[in-house]
């Protein structure tokens, strides 16, 4: 958006003109252009303010526009956390059935269509303030993509045995332990985390008192070793019984907090069934799940990894979805190497200039 935009109102005519065909031709196709909130925090978080302005002139400016039915707040712009609430609801709906029916399903009930000025208009007063909160989030999403792939803070032994087996070590004992890890991490957020962090040391020193808060209530609490750890991540043993590393617990307890926060869109005697949910049978969390795997072996951070991996979700839903060079080689991973997850992938592509949409819009 932001790149059409920059030609759609350049003062170079045949620059015009390009911005222009292409528009023309994408609904004269029949394509209609797809925004989620998602696509609106990226317009807003550009440093540029002449790119923001022309960026919601031009959204403002497009006929016709999907966008997803937002079920937390009435009348705003969905997020891939609206997809979820209704696949949720699909998947309450038609117990037993595969990732597909699933998606089949919650396709017909995510999206809502209208001019991009309706869609638009209702947040104009608010834009700048709007943009303000966006920019000030900018940063801890760099803290948040760097730390979450950080060599240097994972355990060197993953299996979920050695903890069954360990003996907690004293705050005393363990305080050199954490102290060297801590500049380690500085140094590997220097070489390794998003290069536009505002204060490395400050994002380390953060991370490593909440690791201490961690380790004095680890201390303070009663039970197991393992008991006490997986109280930490809001689990317990009945739930990680069958469990064998400690990524499984890392990711059930990132599933279970997003189940908590979806779980608030629906009735509150539905809630309990929502918070039941198992992970193999929700198609966005599964996807997001092996996007983040891959995502954390590259070789440096970047803030932006957090709304890529929303916005790949629609791969399950859009007829076509573009995405940047990363997404587009982990996408092609997945699908090598999980067949129910590349049966509910749509068409993707990474493209080197919008002009090449057109080339790619399914027939």
């Amino acid at each position: 958006m932001v790149d059409i935009s920059k030609d759609y109102f350049h003062k170079n005519q045949e620059q015009n003109r390009r911005a222009n065909n292409v528009l023309t031709s994408l609904y004269n196709s029949g394509a209609i252009p797809l925004l989620t909130w998602h696509h609106i925090e990226e317009l807003l978080a550009h440093k540029n303010d002449k790119v923001v302005s022309n960026s919601i002139a031009l959204v403002r400016n497009l006929p016709f526009v999907a966008s997803l039915i937002c079920h937390s707040v009435p009348f705003h712009i969905g997020s891939i956390i609206d997809i979820e609430t209704i696949e949720f609801k699909n998947i309450l709906s038609h117990p037993n059935v595969g990732l597909e029916k699933i998606t089949e399903e919650t396709r017909k009930d995510i999206f809502y269509f209208c001019s991009g000025e309706d869609l638009i208009t209702p947040y104009m007063p608010h834009i700048e303030n709007l943009r303000q909160e966006i920019l000030a989030k900018e940063n801890r999403k760099k803290e948040i993509a760097s730390i979450s792939r950080a060599q240097s803070i994972q355990p060197q032994e993953t299996k979920l045995s050695f903890l069954r087996n360990s003996k907690l070590r004293s705050l005393k004992t363990a305080e050199p332990i954490l102290h060297k890890m801590q500049n380690t991490l500085k140094d590997e957020i220097h070489q390794k985390g998003d290069k536009k962090i505002q204060c490395p040391e400050k994002t380390v020193n953060e991370f490593m008192a909440s690791v201490y808060d961690s380790g004095r209530q680890m201390h303070s609490s009663s039970g197991s070793i393992e008991e006490r750890f997986l109280k930490e991540f809001g689990l317990n043993t009945e739930e990680t019984k069958h469990f064998k590393t400690l990524e499984q617990v890392q990711y059930l307890s990132i599933f279970k907090k997003r189940l908590g926060i979806i779980a608030k869109n629906f009735p509150h005697n539905r809630q309990n069934s929502i918070l039941e949910l198992k992970e193999s049978s929700c198609p966005s969390w599964l996807l997001w799940k092996e996007l983040h795997k891959i995502r954390t072996k590259a070789d440096r951070a970047n803030g932006s990894d957090l709304n890529d991996g929303y916005l790949a979700g629609l791969v399950c839903y859009a007829s076509l979805t573009i995405v940047d060079k990363r997404t587009n080689e982990y996408l092609l991973q997945i699908q090598r190497k999980d067949k129910e997850l590349k049966s509910i992938i749509g068409k993707f592509e990474k493209i080197s200039h919008y002009e090449k949409i057109i080339d790619h819009l399914p027939e």
